[in-house]
């Protein structure tokens, strides 16, 4: 048992009784759970069913000529709603409308779908889908409008993509995570499967479905009803284990260290031969074992610890970490460029030496603005300084060496850079210029 306990028994047992259900029978360990939900505030909800005006009808029904939307090809299906194209009469376009389904219509149900509507319309962010309007279709049914977004999921191409690609994206979700978290709101079931990469560089976080409250009126409440939701394979320990005192903006950014743990390992955090299997890995917080190191993986391990406390302290210092990842490559990059053009500098002649070696200067200064503590970047500065002061000395140009020299030591104490052992190129530029003066 971890430091969790077991999964209180109410909550095991819904999630378990829906695991039993034959529409669950073929689900895996990256597919959606949850153990029961609850609705958003019921005053909220009331209201916004009585205002609510707008009716879906579909093409060819009697009362076409007075509906909001003319509902089209079905677009995709989930547990709650069915996903259409529509056209809206009123601006004459293409919008999405889900509809809650024909065998949802309980009153559970509609507490449920009006809780998903407001969370998205709530989050009105440049990585969210924007709602629209909400309403009934000529049946009765609960329906909302919502932006048409055509793309792919992120899951589809993860493993294709290049590295600085995939960071990208994870970045602008960290970002709406923020957001959502700044209004009350978790996700709970981030994961590559529900962000969308559209045609024109979009990155949309789809699917609140499971979204909760940490302050909001508008998500559900986390309490004992519905505390283990989400996805088995990314879930955060205290979320298996149905710790509802330990749920929180934490376990979202446990999510996001999953999805940065896939993007380096290629594995989801937990695995097993079934949903049940993978669960009880949650829960015990085993990750897939993987050969993978270096700084990423030390920052999604950071994320992924057990206890929540022990992670980021928010959305935005994860984020940070990556940057600073990211700041890293880009800083050696230059010092690597910088490194190649300081080696090829013997045997230049002294009036293309100077010049070359202004380049050169400029590129170590790049790197470490990108990341100060760049050892190899500093050292190779200061020595390219000291290198240059003693050539201009050797020919004689004694203002020009002084400057030089006291440049160095200044970028030698700016960057803590301690005495520095011999450099074979340096040396090598120094013995050609001797020996073209002699």
């Amino acid at each position: 048992m971890d430091q969790f306990g077991d999964p209180p028994v109410d909550a095991q047992r819904r999630l378990e009784a829906t695991l039993r259900d034959e529409s669950w029978a073929a689900r895996t360990p990256t597919t959606s759970v949850t153990g029961g939900r609850v609705s958003a505030d019921p005053e909220l909800t009331r209201r916004v069913r009585t205002a609510a005006r707008a009716r879906a009808t579909r093409a060819g029904a009697p009362d076409i000529d007075g509906a909001d939307y003319v509902l089209g090809e079905l677009l995709g299906a989930g547990g709650m709603g069915l996903v259409y194209s529509a056209h809206q009469a009123a601006l004459d376009r293409t919008v999405a409308v889900k509809v809650l389904r024909a065998d949802r219509q309980d009153e559970a149900a509609r507490q449920e779908f009006l809780a998903e509507a407001l969370v998205a319309a709530d989050l009105d962010h440049p990585n969210t889908v924007p709602v629209y309007d909400i309403g009934l279709t000529g049946e009765g049914s609960l329906f909302y409008a919502m932006k048409l977004v055509r793309g792919t999921a992120w899951s589809c191409t993860l493993a294709t993509n290049s590295l600085e690609y995939n960071l990208d994206v994870l970045l602008k979700l960290c970002d709406v995570v923020s957001f959502a978290h700044d209004k009350g709101i978790i996700h709970r079931d981030l994961k590559p499967d529900n962000v969308m990469l559209g045609a024109y560089g979009e990155v949309l976080l789809m699917d609140w479905g499971l979204a909760a409250s940490v302050g909001s009126p508008r998500a559900q409440r986390l309490n004992a009803e519905n505390p283990i939701a989400g996805t088995p394979a990314y879930m955060a320990p205290e979320t298996a284990a149905g710790a509802v005192d330990r749920i929180g903006k934490a376990s979202d950014l446990y999510l996001l260290g999953g999805i940065l743990y896939q993007i380096v390992t290629g594995l989801t955090p937990h695995t097993g031969a079934d949903m049940t299997e993978c669960l009880n890995a949650a829960q015990r917080n085993e990750l897939q074992p993987t050969t993978k190191t270096g700084e990423l993986l030390t920052i999604a391990l950071r994320a992924l610890r057990s206890d929540p406390a022990d992670r980021y302290p928010t959305v935005p210092e994860f984020s940070s970490a990556i940057r600073g990842f990211l700041a890293h490559q880009t800083s050696l990059s230059f010092s690597n460029q910088a490194n190649m053009r300081f080696e090829g500098l013997p045997g230049r002649p002294p009036e293309e030496l100077y010049h070359e070696c202004e380049e050169i200067v400029g590129l170590y200064q790049r790197a470490l603005a990108c990341w100060p503590d760049n050892r190899v970047a500093a050292e190779r500065l200061v020595w390219l300084r000291e290198t240059l002061a003693a050539v201009a000395l050797r020919r004689g140009e004694i203002q020009l060496a002084r400057s030089w020299a006291q440049t160095a030591e200044r970028e030698r104490q700016v960057y803590g850079v301690a005495a520095l052992r011999p450099d074979p190129v340096a040396e090598q530029i120094k013995t050609s210029v001797l020996y073209r003066r002699r």
